[in-house]
Formats: structure tokens, sequence, C-alpha cells
């Protein structure tokens, strides 16, 4: 318990929002998503509160940038349709806490402290509430969209994106912190050229 303590407190609360969030909008462009933008508020912590918003893909002619996606990227492992609106939304919402525990690996710290946010946990049981999922099987079904989710962002080129993601995230929460800004947003077409680009650049190393 104290060790466990004492890793929590080498997280840095800035690096915990950045990758919760990246991991939310990374498996999202992955399962074909629109990224609307990401917002975030300052808290009493002295972090920030962020949310993902994203959408139904709805492409147009005038689109200026429908999502690449790699053809490396191992779609036959995704254990759903990409036309399940329900298990999509799920594993979107637990993205964040795999992230998070991207994160922990990444500074030698126990996985075990990566929680999933409670908005993301209320999605997810509300999702699964609408769907009338039995009480029984929604144990099983949080578990199932937390596993997808951390099995796209440990991708090589998702987990690439993912760090790039959450640095620019980092920097943007690091740069308002110093303009005493309480809030900013991170807009959807920059993020998805940004991820586009990475994941062209990882199809022609």
């Amino acid at each position: 318990m104290e060790k466990e303590q004492r890793e929590s407190e080498d997280l840095s609360g800035i690096d915990v929002v950045a990758y919760d969030e990246a991991g939310h909008v990374i498996v999202a462009y992955v399962l074909k998503r629109q990224i609307g933008g990401v917002s975030f508020e300052h808290n009493v912590k002295g972090t920030y509160n962020a949310c993902t918003y994203q959408y139904q893909y709805d492409p147009r002619p005038d689109d200026l940038l429908p999502p690449y996606i790699d053809p490396g990227v191992p779609y036959d492992q995704v254990a759903i349709s990409l036309l399940d609106e329900v298990a999509i939304l799920g594993v979107i919402s637990a993205a964040g806490k795999a992230g998070v525990i991207l994160l922990c690996c990444q500074q030698g710290i126990s996985e075990h402290l990566a929680t999933i946010g409670m908005g993301d946990a209320r999605k997810i049981i509300s999702l699964l509430r609408k769907e009338n999922v039995p009480l029984y099987e929604r144990k099983r079904s949080f578990r199932d969209f937390e596993n997808l989710a951390l099995h796209i962002v440990s991708w090589p080129i998702c987990k690439v994106a993912l760090e790039q993601v959450a640095d620019l995230f980092r920097e943007k929460m690091l740069r308002a912190q110093r303009d005493e800004r309480n809030d900013f947003t991170v807009g959807g077409l920059e993020l998805m050229r940004m991820i586009g680009s990475i994941f062209i650049k990882g199809r022609d190393v």
C-alpha cells in the first residue's frame, strides 16, 4: 500500500490527464470516428478536467481530412463490428484508462494505479443499461471494453501516436497554466491531421 502511494505521488496530474485524453482520441480515430476536439478546464487540484468530443464519421466531398488508417493496423483483432455503436462508444470510453496504463508502464509504476474516470464509467454503464444488458453481464462487457482499448493503444503505431498526442496536451496545459487561462480547446481537425501524419510516417518507415 505504501509503495503504491509513493508511486501515485510520482505521477504528474498533468501527465495523467494528457494520457487519459490521448487514449480516448487515438482509439476514437482508429475506430473511424470524427474527432470534434478536446476541451480542458482548470480544476481545484491545479490540473485540468478534460472531455473528448467524437462522433460518427460522415464523409462528405468537401471534407478536409478523411481519417487515414494504416493498412498495417490489425483490424482483424478488433473483436467488434465498426457498425456496433454501443461497443465502439464503450471502448472509446474505456480508452482513457488504457492510456494511463501505458503511462504507468513507461514510468515503471504499477499499472494498478490507473483507474477509469467516473465520467467514463457512467457513460459505459448508461450505454449498457440502454441496451438492456443484464446486470450480471455488465461487468464482463465493461472488462471487454477495457481489454480491447488497451489492446488498441498498445499497437506500436498507436503507442507512438498516443505519446505524441499526450505530449501536445501536456504542453498546452502547461502553457495555459503559465498564461493563467482557465480553459482552452484543442481542435479536432488539428488532432486528426497530427494522427494521420503519424500513421502515414509509420507506413513509410
